[in-house]
């Protein structure tokens, strides 16, 4: 059983913070064109905000997730070592982070060099 100070407290808490409540507006949800984020921009996207709208991309393109180097074993293998899954990482192939066009952007791998 709850003590009597215990129930109080909670209820006692939450009058504090309703009397220093700041109004928040209310948050859009913003839906961009694939487009928009991923090209060339002087002030570039958040990187997981690239990241998820190029995997939206190749999705819609039919592409796995796989590593987008033909050498490794993982572009034809599933992402799995150990049992455990792993991600690739966004590479853009110029070196650019500002630049996310669809054609600068691949999939690569940190993977253990032991197979």
């Amino acid at each position: 059983m709850r003590s009597a100070s215990a129930t109080t407290r909670p209820k006692a808490f939450a009058d504090r913070l309703s009397e220093h409540r700041v109004p928040v507006k209310e948050a859009k949800k913003r839906l961009r064109d694939i487009g928009d984020v991923l090209k060339y921009a002087p002030k570039p996207a958040d990187k997981s905000t690239v990241r998820r709208y190029y995997a939206i991309l190749r999705r819609q393109l039919g592409l796995p997730e796989r590593c987008d180097n033909e050498a490794c074993r993982f572009f034809h293998e599933p992402l799995i070592w150990n049992s455990k899954p792993f991600k690739p990482i966004l590479d853009h192939i110029n070196g650019n982070c500002k630049d996310s066009s669809e054609s600068n952007l691949r999939y690569l791998l940190l993977a253990p060099t032991e197979y």
